[in-house]
């Protein structure tokens, strides 16, 4: 409820004029929101008089749970409120306690009070509570239950030149057509981004970074006034929400870099008033602050900024800074980011190196950024599952920065359908391991590095050969201590199938590894649950890209697809066009009824393509498949020039090149001597020269290297490709 307050009564408390009614948004029916989950409390307010609507509105809150603990500024807990949209501000807050919470928010300006009263119902969910840090000082728990939280993250670019922040996202792409680079991307619906890499894939942390290959919220922070992005505020808003709908955590950067001097108090309160913006808007979202983004600020602006929030945040969220700084006080993370291709042989001791260079300092380490930052090869998807099961036996944690719009981008992680699988079979893994780890080691059995995690109830190993990882490793035998008596089991990291239960018991044990390639997982002692199978990632496709170079316009071509069940249940596939382009056209096949493929079963099908202009072009030829919701993609890339034979110009007007072949110049003659347009394109349709040429108007070519060319001819309306040869 909302109840006015007569501001002649209390002018000499308030020194406020007058007073105004607002409606209540959450008058009759009880409110009800999920444990942890956020909540939006609506305060309809007019703006108008008010002259900055981020500032000069104050939203004081304070919220009791069923427990009677308060959430007040008095308990430190600073709970705000936020300008959303017209004559509307919010406050949001996510409660950690089931039963009925009451609250009383206090909304000034100038010139009036409101005070909004009323109570809301928390119920249990699946939330296991913010993310801390465990008793060793490494790993990532939740909350609620303690449970182990197998942080594996990534970032995007976030363009701001679009009309809804969940409009596409670049996923799954080729190899962009020679010379086409600019503007080629493949692109599905942002819905299906986030299926595929949150539900289905397994990925659960997320980095936003504002301002960073992203659109920002802010618009100024200074001494006078801050000014935000109403728009990119509610894009953010949308965007979190559905990320935390997909599984995500939200690991939030705040700034592209400092602002303010450690030096200025006047500028360092504008910093603190926006990080008391980012906390009452999206504190009840995110899990991790990042205050910048690669720079370095002084330490008494990190200490400043930092401590505020710690002072402030009513979630205790953990901070982080980039560049790092590990040994800051203020600072709760270690984040570095780190790319590189290293040896694939090599990439599970890399990834260890890089996290335990910290080992004496009592923080977790989780790489903000990470990436091969080339372009992808068949071995990336090797390097990547290394990382990262390196990286969860070491207490570790990844986000990557995805590049996956395009294969040949020699840029950041490209992660497709293998190393999605690779993040679907390492969580299923890791629901398995305790909360409280006591020890990590590692040791060496032949040309095999053994990768050890042990609590008071199981122990788990990631066994991979760091020698030769194309080998099939047999007879691998070790002696390992279970430390409870339970099951045991075999673990292919590549498919997420299990190879068998059998009964172990507590104390040493000799254990012969089935056969493998390359790595293989164990795990031992009281395990609450069986290892469940992978399930999701059971449609082979082959190929996932398809490319065409120096098709003829206008031609009618076929390819052939190979799908393959390698489940153990029935998939029904539907193939569709998922992302067109107005050059190329793909066709699926036309069946009466979708066909269904049983275990095992391969089937083949064609998808007719056709390019209708020149030049290149991209498309994404997706299949929906019952096995998940994810679609299966093949990203196709084509270029095509036209051919003489398509559009000729009439004989009287012929065209020819002389000399051919040539070496230096080129003329262009045409028998009625009219001005000649012309483009010279290279053998993969790179377009390489073009411009205007009339009777004896010499061509430069030198510029061209020996070789073929195609060259396209215009006088009037007629035009004309000929060859042309360049030899020295």
């Amino acid at each position: 409820m909302t109840y006015r307050i007569d501001c002649r009564v209390i002018a000499c408390y308030l020194m406020i004029l007058c007073a105004t009614v607002i409606a209540s948004a959450a008058e009759g029916a009880t409110q009800t929101v999920a444990r942890f989950s956020a909540i939006n409390i609506s305060l309809p307010h007019s703006q108008q008089g008010v002259g900055n609507v981020w500032e000069d509105v104050g939203i004081v809150s304070e919220f009791s749970a069923p427990s009677g603990h308060l959430f007040n500024e008095a308990a430190g807990d600073t709970i705000g409120g936020f300008y959303h949209s017209r004559d509307l501000w919010v406050v949001r807050f996510a409660p950690d306690e089931i039963g009925m919470w009451h609250y009383k928010i206090t909304l000034t300006d100038r010139k009036t009070l409101s005070v909004f009263q009323d109570s809301f119902l928390c119920v249990a969910s699946s939330e296991q509570g913010f993310i801390r840090v465990g008793e060793d000082y490494k790993q990532l728990n939740y909350s609620a239950t303690g449970n182990l939280y197998s942080g594996v993250g990534f970032g995007d670019c976030m363009g701001a030149t679009r009309d809804s922040i969940l409009e596409l996202g670049g996923i799954d792409g080729g190899y962009r057509p020679p010379g086409f680079h600019e503007g080629i991307t493949w692109n599905l619906p942002y819905s299906q981004y986030l299926t595929a890499y949150g539900d289905v894939a397994g990925f659960n942390l997320y980095r936003y970074s504002d301002g960073n290959c992203a659109y920002s919220i802010v618009k100024q922070i200074n001494e006078s006034f801050n000014d935000y992005d109403t728009l990119h505020s509610r894009w953010t808003d949308t965007l979190f929400y559905a990320l935390r709908q997909h599984g995500f955590r939200i690991y939030m950067t705040i700034l592209a870099g400092p602002v303010g001097s450690s030096s200025n108090p006047k500028s360092m309160a504008a910093v603190e008033r926006y990080a008391q913006y980012c906390i009452d808007r999206y504190g009840a979202l995110v899990d991790f602050w990042e205050l910048t983004n690669e720079s370095s600020p002084d330490s008494l602006w990190i200490s400043q900024v930092a401590g505020y929030i710690t002072t402030h945040d009513p979630y205790k969220h953990l901070i982080s800074v980039s560049w790092q700084q590990p040994n800051h006080p203020a600072i709760d993370i270690i984040s570095p980011h780190w790319y590189g291709r290293e040896d694939v042989r090599n990439s599970d001791q890399a990834t260890a190196d890089q996290i335990n260079q910290y080992k004496d300092i009592r923080k977790p380490v989780i790489f903000g950024e990470q990436g091969e930052g080339g372009v992808w090869d068949s071995l990336s998807p090797t390097r990547v599952r290394a990382r990262l099961w390196s990286a969860l036996f070491n207490a570790g944690t990844i986000i990557f920065w995805n590049s996956s719009f395009a294969k040949d981008c020699a840029c950041n992680q490209y992660l497709g359908w293998p190393e999605r699988r690779t993040v679907r079979v390492l969580q299923n893994f890791a629901g398995l391991l305790s909360g409280y780890t006591e020890v990590r080691s590692s040791s060496t059995v032949g040309a095999c590095k053994l990768w050890r995690y042990e609590s008071q109830k199981m122990v788990a190993l990631y066994i991979r050969n760091d020698q030769d990882v194309h080998v099939i490793n047999s007879g691998l035998q070790f002696t390992v201590t279970v430390p409870h008596a339970g099951k045991a089991a075999w673990y292919d990291v590549h498919t997420g199938d299990v190879v068998g239960w059998q009964v172990i018991n507590i104390g040493a044990a000799t254990i012969t590894a089935p056969n493998f390639q390359t790595d293989i997982a164990f795990i031992a002692g009281e395990i609450d649950s069986s290892l469940p199978p992978e399930k999701q990632f059971r449609l082979d496709v082959k190929p996932r890209t398809f490319e065409a170079l120096n098709i003829p316009v206008n031609a009618q071509r076929e390819f052939l697809v190979t799908v393959t069940n390698t489940g153990t249940d029935s998939i029904t596939i539907n193939p569709f066009t998922s992302s067109p382009s107005a050059k190329l056209i793909l066709r699926a096949p036309q069946w009466k009824k979708p066909p269904t493929l049983a275990p095992q079963e391969k089937f083949e099908f064609p998808i007719g393509y056709e390019m209708i202009d020149t030049g290149g072009a991209a498309a994404m030829f997706s299949i929906e498949q019952t096995a998940s919701p994810a679609w299966e993609n093949i990203a196709f890339d084509v270029t095509a020039i036209g051919s003489s034979n398509v559009e000729t110009i009439p004989k009287e007007s012929e065209v020819e090149i002389a000399p051919d072949p040539a070496s230096a110049y080129i003329f262009l003659r045409v028998r009625q001597g009219l001005p000649l347009k012309y483009e010279i394109y290279s053998a993969v349709a790179q377009r390489l020269l073009a411009g205007e040429s009339h009777i004896n108007s010499p061509i430069d070519i030198r510029s061209l290297p020996n070789g073929a060319y195609q060259v396209v001819v215009r006088s009037g309306t007629c035009r004309s490709i000929l060859k042309l040869s360049v030899l020295r």
